[in-house]
């Protein structure tokens, strides 16, 4: 092969690696822009869950308030059971129940609207339920095809290794073929002033037969020095060869790498459409949970004023109530404290029966043990006897 053949082949390999080189460092600028694109969904992640941890402690006021409210209503149920039992003037009784359901009834219209609003925001958190799942898989995705392009990366490296070592060894070359074309005039000079040398020694040689055997160590010189050049031509010949076969793999490798890419733009573009339906869920979120905290601060306000009013009257009514029924609650302690009494009694029958039951119960279980044992040593003579008549 001619020394212009091998500098346009050495030519196009580096024109090809100067593609791969440029390849890569797109391929990098755009793992670098995916990456910053991860960090601020998890950052909006982070977001939404502080948010979604601000409405939960928001459910749970709400749900003690419930409680407080639905205790509150037990003991006034409560007293009042007690006042009726009491034996005071049925009238006042009426009108105190009628009184007291009426509010309970306010009570429960309040706690129903908060209840109403408590479910809003339970269906709210599993829309966020919902949409963090959505996102921990476009996560998952997003990594798995980071993965994929860190060893695609990876793979792209240890192929453009070889290439590196092809250019410094076409530098080599480069400078071994200058050398070479530096030196092949002088050669041919030396070659053509041998031939005629070798002309005239021939036609001398009937004269100059003494030097026939310099002449011949001549030839194979010359003949080796031909030889030597051919299989460094040959043997560049075939590193080309090799070149142009990595050139191409790294072209393949190139292709695979350009499919991936298609692939991951495809999954940022569901994550950025993902991102987009984060967003506007969290906007409609924010207003939901801005209304909620009207309504709640609202009902919490109704709440503590009727609260309040009824507390008042409660307590007057209650002041007025406690000196008229208070022989009743005497007696009623009197019952309480004979009841105790009965109490223990019935809990030390209780220790004593436990005590001959357990007795009873462990002579069972020793009768069975016995009949068991019994049982199985008859089966095993049965079987004895079975077998000596068979």
């Amino acid at each position: 092969m001619e020394p212009s053949q091998l500098a346009s082949q050495l030519n196009l390999l580096e024109q090809k690696n100067q593609q791969v080189q440029a390849t890569i460092a797109k391929l990098q600028q755009k793992i670098e822009a995916q990456e910053y694109a991860a960090q601020e969904q998890a950052h909006r992640i982070r977001q939404l869950e502080a948010e979604l941890a601000q409405t939960q402690s928001q459910l749970a006021q709400a749900a003690q308030v419930d409680d407080k409210l639905a205790h509150l209503k037990d003991e006034i149920l409560h007293l009042v059971e007690r006042k009726t039992r009491g034996g005071s003037d049925p009238e006042v009784v009426g009108q105190n129940q009628a009184l007291l359901l009426k509010q309970l009834d306010n009570h429960t219209v309040a706690i129903n609207d908060v209840r109403r609003e408590v479910q809003k925001i339970e269906r709210f958190e599993e829309q966020v339920s919902l949409a963090r799942t959505e996102a921990t898989r476009l996560n998952q995705e997003l990594s798995k095809v980071q993965a994929k392009l860190e060893s695609v990366s990876r793979a792209v490296d240890e192929r453009t290794a070889p290439i590196k070592l092809l250019e410094e060894q076409r530098r080599a070359d480069m400078r071994k073929l200058a050398e070479m074309q530096a030196e092949l005039p002088e050669l041919s000079k030396k070659v053509a002033a041998n031939t005629t040398k070798l002309q005239l020694t021939a036609d001398q040689m009937p004269q100059y037969a003494k030097y026939e055997a310099a002449l011949q160590s001549l030839r194979d010189e010359i003949r080796n020095y031909r030889e030597h050049m051919d299989f460094q031509l040959a043997q560049r010949e075939r590193q080309l060869k090799d070149w142009v076969g990595k050139a191409e793999h790294g072209e393949r490798r190139i292709r695979e790498v350009e499919v991936a890419m298609e692939k991951y733009t495809e999954f940022y573009q569901l994550n950025k459409r993902a991102l987009t339906s984060l967003q506007d869920f969290q906007e409609r979120l924010q207003r939901d949970q801005h209304r909620f905290g009207e309504l709640q601060r609202l009902a919490e306000e109704r709440q503590r004023s009727t609260l309040d009013k009824f507390q008042s009257e409660f307590e007057q009514r209650w002041q007025k109530q406690s000196m008229e029924m208070q022989p009743q609650f005497t007696d009623f302690q009197r019952s309480i404290q004979s009841l105790q009494t009965r109490v223990e009694e019935l809990g030390k029958l209780h220790a004593a029966v436990e005590t001959q039951l357990n007795i009873a119960l462990q002579i069972i279980e020793e009768d069975i043990q016995t009949r068991a044992a019994a049982a199985a040593d008859w089966q095993r003579r049965f079987e004895e006897i079975a077998e000596g008549q068979a």
